[in-house]
């Protein structure tokens, strides 16, 4: 019923789970960077993303993650390295999930570093303790369809309640499949419709 769409590993999935909002003037810096990389400009573009990154924009470390990961100049392909990149953010920004939910995903998908489960579902958690809002709609997944967890649809529910109260339009979505299914909660169409309509008006495409 469920899948959960992965965040990090392309840039064409960046734009599919919302962030949480960032402030200052790193989004022209990184609008600057999307620029420079569009035309490859990779090395100019990996400065400019960590300019982005300097000035608090937080979602540029998941393009710098990536060049990493990848192997873009300026940088050599080296999963250590992407990381360290990781770990460092999260112990620098003591209050953002964003680091944990990098690193879920990473051990969630298994492309870059070997698939962990347990690791995905321990990043997860910390990720929305943080209240890292995209991290809901992960962990509720994980406790949905028994990745690294048992299968808990009641748990599932209530961590895709806090998503909606946090702002992941994932999460409505996926509570609105919890009520039109009655997995977790009891079958309500009228609540299921009203989160479809939310998740849409939030650019769900699949509600």
């Amino acid at each position: 019923m469920m899948k959960h769409r992965i965040l990090l590993l392309a840039f064409t999935y960046f734009f599919l789970v919302p962030f949480e909002k960032l402030y200052g003037q790193g989004n022209f810096v990184y609008e600057e960077a999307k620029q420079l990389y569009d035309v490859g400009e990779y090395k100019k573009a990996y400065r400019t993303f960590e300019k982005a990154l300097d000035k608090g924009y937080d979602y540029a470390l998941n393009d710098l993650v990536r060049f990493h990961l990848e192997g873009i100049p300026p940088c050599k392909k080296n999963v250590e390295n992407a990381l360290k990149l990781v770990n460092e953010f999260s112990m620098n920004n003591r209050n953002s999930g964003l680091g944990y939910y990098i690193l879920a995903n990473l051990y969630y998908e298994g492309k870059y570093i070997k698939q962990d489960n347990d690791r995905a579902v321990e990043n997860a958690l910390k990720a929305t303790q943080k209240g890292y809002a995209s991290a809901f709609s992960l962990l509720g997944y994980f406790y949905f369809n028994g990745v690294g967890a048992v299968t808990n649809e009641k748990m599932a529910a209530d961590i895709f309640e806090k998503g909606v109260t946090a702002g992941d339009m994932l999460s409505c979505n996926f509570l609105g499949q919890v009520y039109l299914y009655g997995k977790g909660r009891p079958s309500d169409y009228a609540k299921a419709f009203s989160l479809f309509r939310k998740a849409l008006d939030g650019n769900v495409k699949e509600a």
